[in-house]
């Protein structure tokens, strides 16, 4: 199933193809692997796919019911494959209950109240997360930047999700010379003596790679910005392991937000740029053996 929280259709994903030879979803390799760890019966619940496709969809019935409105059983709901969903006109405000009576609707905190503490957070006794808001210095930053560093932006592209469709025509009519795009200030840019359309390399002490390059005063002269999501492409050229299609966790930190969190820091990171002068090898479908020239 589908849904976008900017959009009020459900789509069922119904499969294109049959399944390919051992391919298996995420949801039976889960449950193998909790199998083998003793708790297969507590993460499926005696469930599979389908049955967990049920009980979420009879979830949803009863949610819409109090809403107002009726979705139809799951099977009726398979057989048509999209739904489109009442547009609610109202608006609504998250903490209006909260506000109105905080003692009939207090907050899912230890006090019930809006915190600036946390006893439950404090007494882990963590050094990069302590029990309230504060100000950690990042593990990397143009505070500290040195000589040519630039702070690497690596968002989502507009021309993909992540690494899908990588090799499909919009996403590859949005490279150069098959490579990713990069975007720089033209300051910076001039500074590397690099024009709109060169490739550049970018590095750091974690790895390389190439991209092709983008001017645009839309980004801070102190920056460079490298999509996520190309398809990972290694070569070794003179000695050295470079990331040839443009792919930026070649670039990135591997490690979480905090011991607590572990979220993602991509955007935590600092590289330098050049104009690429040698050869430029052909970029190819992934393959596990890096290639030497």
């Amino acid at each position: 199933m589908m849904i976008n929280g900017r959009d009020n259709a459900l789509i069922y994903m119904s499969p294109v193809i049959p399944r390919f030879a051992d391919a298996r979803d995420d949801y039976g390799i889960f449950a193998d692997l909790a199998a083998r760890m003793g708790v297969g019966e507590e993460f499926t619940e005696g469930l599979d796919a389908g049955g967990w496709l049920r009980r979420i969809w009879q979830g949803c019935r009863e949610v819409a019911s109090g809403e107002g409105f009726e979705l139809p059983p799951f099977e009726d709901f398979r057989a048509r494959g999209r739904i489109d969903l009442p547009q609610l006109a109202e608006e609504r405000d998250s903490m209006a209950d909260f506000v109105a009576d905080p003692d009939a609707a207090p907050l899912r905190t230890e006090s019930g109240r809006l915190t600036l503490f946390n006893d439950t957070i404090a007494a882990m006794g963590l050094a990069d997360c302590p029990g309230h808001p504060a100000w950690i210095e990042p593990v990397e930053w143009l505070g500290k930047a040195q000589g040519d560093e630039l702070h690497l932006i690596s968002g989502q592209p507009m021309t993909r999700l992540h690494s899908q469709l990588d090799n499909g025509a919009v996403s590859l009519g949005a490279k150069g010379r098959g490579r990713e795009t990069c975007r720089l200030h033209p300051r910076a840019a001039a500074k590397i003596g690099a024009a709109a359309g060169d490739i550049v390399f970018l590095w750091n002490e974690r790895g390389a790679c190439l991209a092709a390059l983008e001017i645009s005063d839309d980004i801070r002269p102190d920056c460079v910005a490298l999509p996520t999501g190309a398809w990972y492409d290694p070569v070794t050229i003179a000695d050295q392991r470079i990331e040839i299609r443009g792919n930026p966790n070649v670039l990135t930190i591997d490690m979480g937000t905090s011991e607590l969190a572990q979220g993602n820091i991509g955007h935590t990171a600092l590289v330098r740029v050049r104009r690429w002068h040698g050869q430029l090898p052909e970029v190819s479908p992934p393959r596990p053996a890096l290639r030497t020239l």
